[in-house]
């Protein structure tokens, strides 16, 4: 908690009596000591780094064997064509 290291002594009383005047449903303390952020990032950083290993193993295993005559155009190479 180096959010609360770092009061005074008058901070850190108030503090202390806020506390005490809640009631024990309060979320103050628990919202400063959970890490609930930090696990909500680090899901999302799981999904995104599953999403780009199941990518490249498509890449590998898949796309790397396909017939590139047989692929759809993509939008650029379209613009080129209708260009030219």
């Amino acid at each position: 908690m180096p959010l609360l290291a770092q009061l005074n002594e008058k901070e850190k009383r108030s503090f202390v009596h806020l506390l005490q005047s809640e009631s024990s449903e309060s979320l103050a303390l628990n919202d400063l000591t959970s890490n609930r952020f930090e696990k909500e990032l680090a899901q999302i950083s799981e999904r995104e780094n599953y999403a780009i290993k199941n990518r490249y193993r498509h890449q590998r295993k898949t796309m790397d064997f396909a017939d590139p005559k047989r692929m759809p155009i993509d939008e650029s190479k379209v613009k080129d064509m209708l260009r030219n």
